[in-house]
């Protein structure tokens, strides 16, 4: 096993339910887009608008941690990907195709503060322990990739309409990370 402050593992499972969300969205972002947008060739607009919600936030999520600090950071993050779930299972409930993409775009906002868990956890960490913090992280994300499709197979029947239950257990996946993250204690941030 390996010896590293316990803070690192605390931070590689907020790393698993924060990644959850983009397989998720790949996984369903094609068969909702084929489903409800106006026309075929606006099918991938759901996981496009996931990728530029990650692009815009990426620079202002690290300037904003740097500001408020990793807790207040990641907390608020959260709660935007729990707004976001909410809003894509009732734009997929009532067939609003912009409402999920809008969505999706929150929850790619979400996902640029999630990328910050990785320096989260190296700031636990010793120069040499770094290898071995950033397999435990990197490591969070390979089960996040597995389980993020999986979490949209269990949602995908669980309501009336396909695939909306998805981002219900997505919500609920990000509530047991909103809960986690304010249980972890993060180093200070300079």
């Amino acid at each position: 096993m390996l010896h590293l402050p316990t803070p690192v593992y605390f931070i590689a499972l907020a790393q698993a339910l924060g990644g959850l969300t983009a397989p998720l969205i790949i996984f369903v972002g094609g068969f909702l887009g084929v489903t409800l947008a106006p026309s075929s060739a606006m099918a991938t607009l759901p996981i496009a608008s996931l990728v530029v919600g990650t692009a815009l936030a990426s620079m202002p999520g690290a300037l904003i941690m740097r500001r408020i600090g990793r807790s207040r950071g990641f907390t608020y993050a959260t709660l935007i990907a729990i707004l976001g779930s909410i809003l894509a299972f009732f734009s997929v409930r009532n067939g609003h195709f912009y409402g999920l993409c809008f969505s999706t775009l929150l929850l790619g906002m979400h996902l640029a503060f999630v990328q910050q868990f990785r320096f989260a956890a190296l700031e636990w960490v010793k120069p040499e322990q770094a290898p071995s913090t950033a397999s435990v992280v990197m490591l969070a994300g390979l089960l996040a990739a597995w389980f993020g499709p999986e979490i949209a197979m269990w949602g995908k029947d669980l309501l009336a309409v396909r695939f909306s239950g998805a981002f219900v257990l997505l919500a609920l996946c990000q509530g047991a990370l909103l809960v986690l993250i304010n249980s972890i204690e993060f180093a200070e941030v300079e």
